[in-house]
């Protein structure tokens, strides 16, 4: 693969270029219809790695076992389908930046005064290049292996069909940025470093409720959850591992959880917040007014919720058709990095309508600290559980309403097919956190950093749109 450098003659706006290379096989065996084998092999190659780690080789294999195909089974009425299959492989992850592996510059200006004699300055502009990121040349590909078996069936004609199915997934040499010393004069660099594992299962479940000659009613209906754990962080500890908010990479929790200082309440006598205060072993041993993050920071929360799931409705009624979309989810948290800056500290930035609820004089009951102006000795831009909450939510994700015109009224005009509808997409959500939107994913804007799920930073809401449509068939 081509070495693709990032220089630009004019030192603005450098070229973001990568080579991708992709070798692939596939075997597909089926015996009587019945047994099935499938057999994969990739070899992938990315100049985003170094010259020794370039090319990742990624085989895979998948079994499939057709119960209702048996003598056994083939005869009957009741069971439509039953199927047995299982799989195993490696899959290659290559989603780093493109120069990480020789590390990168950018030039900037400042303006600088050049001192012609004690009565004359004249301001120049001194173009110098900085560094971006630390090179890494040993950056190779995150690798994750997969194991997953699975049940598909199907019963009364497939009236009821449906499919349940467990995983587990290893990953290892991850990309994470791992805070470098002080010494260096930087402050984090990639690195493949860590193992997590994810596993869960999966449920889904079609059933044709009722079927008339002018009526009709299907619902699918699916559910699945994952459960994340870091396996190894190598030789890093739990600050070298972290991301905005105070999220961190601990061994034997979920990758990215919320480790911050547990916030107990506001003193009625001042105003003052009060937290929850740690000994060296993270056990408990009181409280206190201090605001001491490297002491009393503990893991509270995480992104991952327990289940997400959908539930979706189809009806028609003679030539009308409706579907209703719901999704929900169960559990989790949502750290709120941006709700530090917008309370208490006057000044800063907008203010939300929590402040009406702070403390004002002495014998105030309330969670809300007293409103501060300059250094009272609050820490107000601190990380804790006062800006976590429950990421529980239910959505009616979508609505559609459609018409489709009698076939003796559009043969006329040689139409074999003529539909109007109009959908409704984010209708209503239902739920306890109180900003802009539950369902957030990663808000800060780096697109892939696994230790910012779940954090919302004056996120913009999704929004609900009106849509009308017109589909026609020739």
């Amino acid at each position: 693969l081509p070495e693709v450098g990032a220089s630009n003659n004019s030192g603005k706006n450098p070229s973001q270029v990568y080579s991708f290379v992709s070798f692939f096989g596939r075997i597909n065996y089926a015996l009587m219809n019945r047994y099935l084998l499938t057999l994969t092999y990739r070899r992938d190659g990315s100049s985003r790695f170094g010259a020794n780690n370039k090319f990742g080789d990624f085989p895979a294999a998948s079994i499939g076992w057709v119960l209702t195909e048996e003598e056994f089974l083939k005869h009957q009425k009741v069971v439509s389908l039953l199927k047995l299959k299982a799989g195993y492989g490696l899959t290659g992850n290559a989603e780093i930046p493109n120069y990480a592996q020789w590390g990168t510059t950018n030039m900037t200006s400042n303006q600088i005064y050049y001192i012609k004699d004690s009565n004359n300055q004249n301001p120049q502009n001194l173009h110098y290049w900085k560094i971006d990121g630390l090179a890494n040349p040993d950056l190779k590909w995150e690798t994750t292996r997969t194991f997953d078996v699975g049940l598909e069936y199907g019963f009364i004609n497939n009236r009821i069909s449906g499919e349940i199915g467990y995983y587990n997934k290893r990953s290892k040499d991850l990309f994470l940025e791992v805070t470098t010393p002080k010494s260096s004069g930087w402050g984090t660099i990639l690195k493949n470093i860590g193992e997590i594992e994810n596993k869960g299962f999966e449920f889904s479940i079609k059933s044709r409720n009722i079927v008339t000659r002018d009526f009709t009613w299907t619902t699918d209906f699916n559910i699945a959850k994952n459960i994340n754990k870091v396996l190894d962080v190598g030789n890093a500890g739990a600050d070298a591992l972290g991301g905005a908010g105070d999220t961190r990479v601990i061994k034997g929790e979920p990758i990215g959880v919320n480790y911050l200082v547990k916030k107990l309440g506001v003193d009625p006598a001042d105003g003052m917040p009060i937290y929850e205060k740690l000994d060296e072993n993270k056990k408990v041993v009181g409280v206190t007014k201090e605001y001491n993050p490297d002491r009393d920071r503990q893991v509270v929360g995480h992104p991952y919720p327990d289940f997400v799931g959908g539930f979706n409705n189809d009806f028609t009624f003679k030539n009308w058709d409706l579907g209703i979309l719901f999704t929900f989810q169960i559990g989790g948290n949502i750290y709120d990095d941006s709700g530090k800056f917008q309370r208490g500290n006057l000044g800063g930035w907008n203010l939300t309508k929590k402040v009406l609820d702070r403390w004002r004089q002495p014998g105030d009951i309330t969670d809300v600290n007293r409103a501060t102006l300059g250094n009272s000795g609050i820490a107000t831009t601190a990380n804790t559980t006062e800006d976590l909450y429950d990421a529980s939510f239910l959505k009616i994700g979508s609505i559609e309403l459609g018409y489709s015109f009698p076939q003796k009224w559009i043969e006329k005009v040689l139409l074999t097919k003529a539909r109007v509808y109009v959908t409704v997409d984010n209708v209503a959500t239902f739920t306890s956190y109180p900003f802009m939107d539950p369902e957030i994913g990663d808000m800060r804007g780096s697109g892939n950093n696994v230790l910012e799920n779940g954090m919302d930073y004056g996120t913009y809401p999704q929004a609900r749109t009106f849509r009308f449509g017109v589909s026609l068939a020739f």
